[in-house]
Protein backbone atom coordinates (compact mmCIF):
# COMPACT_ATOMS: atom_id res chain seq x y z
CA UNK A 1 0.00 0.00 0.00
CA UNK A 2 2.91 2.26 0.84
CA UNK A 3 4.52 1.75 -2.77
CA UNK A 4 1.21 3.10 -4.53
CA UNK A 5 1.53 6.10 -2.61
CA UNK A 6 -0.76 5.76 0.03
CA UNK A 7 -0.49 7.93 3.16
CA UNK A 8 1.27 6.27 6.40
CA UNK A 9 -1.58 7.16 8.44
CA UNK A 10 -3.94 5.71 5.76
CA UNK A 11 -1.88 2.46 5.51
CA UNK A 12 -1.67 2.35 9.14
CA UNK A 13 -5.57 2.40 10.02
CA UNK A 14 -6.61 0.20 6.85
CA UNK A 15 -4.25 -2.59 8.25
CA UNK A 16 -5.61 -2.50 11.91
CA UNK A 17 -2.90 0.12 13.75
CA UNK A 18 -4.59 2.45 15.88
CA UNK A 19 -1.38 4.25 16.40
CA UNK A 20 0.84 5.61 13.70
CA UNK A 21 3.85 4.99 16.28
CA UNK A 22 3.56 1.72 16.99
CA UNK A 23 2.85 0.83 13.02
CA UNK A 24 5.98 3.05 12.05
CA UNK A 25 8.01 0.89 15.22
CA UNK A 26 7.02 -2.30 13.55
CA UNK A 27 7.57 -1.38 9.88
CA UNK A 28 10.89 -0.25 10.63
CA UNK A 29 11.58 -3.50 12.60
CA UNK A 30 10.19 -5.94 10.15
CA UNK A 31 11.25 -3.94 6.72
CA UNK A 32 14.34 -2.12 8.17
CA UNK A 33 13.11 1.57 7.14
CA UNK A 34 10.68 3.66 8.47
CA UNK A 35 6.85 3.82 6.52
CA UNK A 36 7.62 7.36 4.80
CA UNK A 37 10.84 6.41 3.98
CA UNK A 38 9.77 3.22 2.08
CA UNK A 39 7.05 4.78 0.59
CA UNK A 40 9.53 7.81 -1.32
CA UNK A 41 11.67 5.09 -2.05
CA UNK A 42 9.14 3.46 -4.00
CA UNK A 43 8.07 6.33 -5.28
CA UNK A 44 11.36 7.20 -6.71
CA UNK A 45 11.63 3.86 -8.26
CA UNK A 46 8.34 3.95 -10.13
CA UNK A 47 9.76 7.58 -11.46
CA UNK A 48 12.84 5.82 -12.59
CA UNK A 49 10.98 3.42 -14.31
CA UNK A 50 9.07 5.44 -16.11
CA UNK A 51 11.76 7.20 -17.02
CA UNK A 52 13.97 4.31 -18.26
CA UNK A 53 11.84 1.80 -18.55
CA UNK A 54 14.69 -0.74 -19.58
CA UNK A 55 16.25 -0.15 -15.89
CA UNK A 56 13.63 -2.19 -14.53
CA UNK A 57 14.24 -5.26 -17.19
CA UNK A 58 16.84 -8.16 -16.13
CA UNK A 59 19.76 -7.72 -18.84
CA UNK A 60 19.81 -11.49 -19.30
CA UNK A 61 16.03 -10.98 -20.97
CA UNK A 62 17.22 -7.54 -22.64
CA UNK A 63 19.79 -9.82 -24.78
CA UNK A 64 18.11 -13.00 -24.94
CA UNK A 65 14.76 -10.98 -26.88
CA UNK A 66 17.15 -8.73 -28.33
CA UNK A 67 15.70 -5.47 -27.17
CA UNK A 68 18.61 -3.41 -26.84
CA UNK A 69 18.38 -0.51 -29.12
CA UNK A 70 21.82 -1.35 -30.34
CA UNK A 71 21.16 -4.90 -31.50
CA UNK A 72 17.86 -4.21 -33.58
CA UNK A 73 18.27 -3.92 -37.17
CA UNK A 74 15.45 -2.57 -39.42
CA UNK A 75 14.96 -5.46 -42.11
Amino acid sequence: MLAENKAVTDVCNEVGFESVGSFSVLFKKEIGFAPQYYRNMAWLKKQKQREQPKSAIPHCFIEQYKLDADNTSSE
